[in-house]
């Protein structure tokens, strides 16, 4: 199941970066990225944002620490979820 939906599903970064999209604008800077789980866990895209992120002129991608540590269902879509990701990774240190 998780091939075929692989197949039929492409993320934003993967799309622009193989149209090799260009950012036109200076945007400084310093910023992070955490992995979504739909995106890593589900399709297993992980580097492609990174690589559109650091293509952006005067951004400067810092590396997250546990990037890919679940939040919490993403919290947008059972927000009542969300507050007991952030105690297991509050408690996880």
């Amino acid at each position: 199941m998780r091939a075929r939906f692989r197949a039929r599903v492409a993320d934003v970064s993967s799309l622009l970066i193989a149209r090799d999209y260009r950012f036109k604008r200076e945007f400084r800077a310093r910023v992070t990225y955490h992995d979504s789980c739909h995106l890593a866990h589900g399709l297993g895209v992980r580097e492609g944002p990174r690589q559109l992120i650091r293509s952006i002129p005067g951004v400067e991608l810092i590396e997250l620490g546990e990037a890919d540590l679940c939040c919490g269902s993403a919290g947008s879509y059972k927000p009542d979820r969300a507050r007991d990701g952030w105690r297991t990774r509050s408690a996880q240190g």
